[in-house]
């Protein structure tokens, strides 16, 4: 399977390009999205594009290719509406080299678009007129006099009449202008020259409900098929059945991730079915399928009660559904993706009682307790949080913010996603899509006159000018993806801190690991081989002490863990670790001298726990600490 591992040139996570979707910002000329910050890189330098390119497997020039030779205006408009994505264009583009179709016939047909966005598209190139109904006066004698029945089986109505001296024009409102037979029938039945224009299949549908309900029918002489009656009944009742079906199939969904205490569930997609994969103490594993006869429907309802736009396909989207179990409240963060395969749901589960944690509940031993205590009572300087993805950081911000605010702090956050309301706590969250962005943000947050301000997701060079900037009058806490707390130092430095600054604002540098704690109900005695022993670099006190392994029983759900145990790094700069930052030192470097002065890195941390029996070989050498 062909792979291209790049770097995100803005959170700098490493992604595979060909397991990543095109851009929609232009269809001639895409670029890759990146899955953990879903940026892509248009605004990247023109070095990192030259770059990107001149590595480049064929196969993925060749695609680009595809895209911007394609003469056919459609796929553009298409793209740029958000209707399709780059990647179902590029997909039409080639069955359209295999078969020769018109590029619309291959998009209905693929179910990429529905009928009515080709003919909106196609209405607009071939400059039919539109009509806005929202707030036009239907003159329902016409309706009336077409049949109500036959505006309905065609999505067309007629709007108003208007009399020449040698003619009568009807404007009629139609989803597909083009239907010439309509347009046929509609003049024989008024006895009228139509002027077609096109309108929205839903605002027609609006405008024809509402004449039903006031009693307005008309009898059409048009082919009606027998039964009609019957039919529509016999529909309704499928309809309600299978609104059922998915309200159970997303209650069933809930109800097993919550039981088997999944984070996230990934729905994904396949050619036959739904692929649901459940995120189970920072592991993912394949949790079931729900049958592709229900996506449609259950991703329409998912993308409802988060109040998402369900027409939006080819955009990322997010949006939050609150709901409760056995009096427990959560909130499930929806977040939706264009994927070649088609569009992708992401939901995680929070439970709003785990991230509100007392600070000494987050499993911080009495002296790293002490070190993060003693930093945050200062009033300037920076503190930062830092962590690989999926390990809990959030949690401790919340209660580090939580703990500060109860001391009568003004604290502003600025988040991408807030996951918890903090009582006492100015949360801005980032709204691109609405127009306000980080830098209207970081804004925002600096007029409102904080003590203590908290960046989520630090990741981007204007929020490290804002922390260089602010540092000296005000607390900065930072979260920071980084994989130790030495490597952190170097990350700042990397985003624009200036080495000297940084060293002078910091005043904590915490990183921190989840790993997966074994199941105690059926945890097996380890024999560990000689060469595990070297691995694990045990001491001669601790090889005495028994090693376990996972098994698997009915109270951990078979797969041999059960819930995390946070680790913790925590370095407080003492002069030596300042100098060396100034000096942009190395990780490494970093790292000795803090071990010199007491540091307990994750690593050392882990195997204490493997001593223990609360983890097991397998997450420590999982982890590469």
């Amino acid at each position: 399977m062909l792979e291209y591992i790049i770097q995100c040139w803005n959170c700098l996570g490493e992604f595979d390009v060909f397991s990543a979707v095109w851009c929609g910002c232009d269809p001639k000329n895409p670029t890759k999205l990146c899955p953990f910050c879903l940026n892509c890189f248009c605004s990247a330098s023109a070095e990192y594009k030259s770059l990107f390119w001149k590595n480049a497997p064929p196969q993925l020039a060749e695609e680009k290719s595809t895209l911007s030779k394609s003469k056919d205006l459609l796929g553009d408009m298409l793209v740029r509406m958000k209707k399709l994505t780059t990647d179902q264009l590029l997909n039409a583009l080639r069955q359209q080299k295999l078969t020769g179709e018109k590029l619309g016939e291959i998009l209905v047909r693929m179910n990429f678009i529905e009928q009515e966005d080709l003919d909106a598209i196609l209405a607009q190139q071939q400059r039919v007129l539109s009509i806005d109904l929202k707030n036009k006066k239907v003159d329902a004698s016409l309706v009336q006099n077409l049949g109500l029945d036959y505006c309905f089986q065609h999505n067309v109505i007629p709007v108003e009449r208007e009399t020449m001296p040698n003619k009568t024009l009807t404007t009629m409102a139609m989803s597909n202008p083009t239907d010439v037979g309509a347009i046929e029938w509609a003049q024989k039945r008024l006895g009228s020259q139509i002027v077609p224009m096109y309108s929205p299949k839903e605002d027609i549908l609006a405008h024809l409900n509402a004449l039903r309900a006031q009693g307005i029918g008309g009898i059409s002489t048009a082919p009606v098929p027998e039964g009609a009656g019957a039919a529509a009944d016999a529909a309704a009742a499928a309809a309600a059945a299978a609104e059922a079906k998915t309200k159970t199939a997303m209650n069933n969904l809930l109800a097993t991730a919550l039981q088997t205490g999944a984070s996230d569930l990934h729905l994904e997609p396949a050619a036959s079915e739904v692929i649901v994969r459940a995120r189970i103490d920072g592991v993912l594993f394949k949790m079931q399928s729900i049958p592709k006869e229900l996506e449609d429907a259950l991703f329409a309802r998912l993308k409802s009660l988060a109040k998402l736009n369900a027409q939006a396909r080819g955009l990322p989207q997010s949006g939050k559904i609150p709901f409760k179990s056995s009096a427990t409240e959560y909130e499930l963060q929806v977040q939706t993706f264009p994927t070649p395969g088609g569009e992708s749901i992401n939901l995680k589960i929070l439970d709003k009682g785990q991230l509100l944690k007392k600070l000494d509940e987050i499993g911080l031993n009495s002296v790293e307790l002490t070190y993060l205590m003693s930093a945050s009572a200062e009033a300037q300087g920076l503190i930062i949080v830092s962590g690989p993805l999926f390990n809990g950081t959030p949690t401790t911000l919340y209660s580090l913010m939580q703990q500060m605010a109860a001391q009568g702090r003004r604290i502003v956050s600025i988040e991408n996603t807030t996951q918890v309301l903090l009582p006492g706590v100015t949360q801005l969250e980032v709204r691109r899509e609405d127009g306000f962005g980080l830098d209207k943000a970081i804004s925002a947050a600096m007029n409102l006159e904080p003590q203590v301000i908290c960046m989520f997701d630090f990741n981007d060079i204007e929020m490290a000018k804002t922390a260089q900037k602010v540092a000296n009058s005000v607390l900065v806490i930072a979260e920071i993806d980084a994989r130790s707390s030495t490597m952190a130092i170097p990350a700042m430095v990397n985003l624009g801190y200036s080495p000297q600054t940084l060293a002078h604002h910091l005043r904590l540098v915490m990183n921190q690991r989840l790993v997966r704690k074994v199941c105690q109900h059926c945890k097996e005695r380890l024999e560990p081989s000689d060469e595990l022993l070297k691995k694990l670099d045990l001491s001669e006190e601790a090889r005495k002490l028994p090693l376990y392994k996972a098994k698997g029983c009915a109270r951990c759900h078979n797969i041999g863990y059960s819930g995390r145990i946070p680790l913790y790094e925590v370095i407080y700069p003492v002069d030596a670790i300042r100098q060396l930052t100034e000096a942009k030192a190395s990780a490494a470097e970093l790292e000795r001298e803090a071990t010199r002065n007491g540091l307990l890195t994750l690593g050392q941390n882990c195997l204490n726990k493997v001593s223990e029996g609360l983890t097991t070989p397998e997450e420590y050498l999982k982890a590469g600490f």
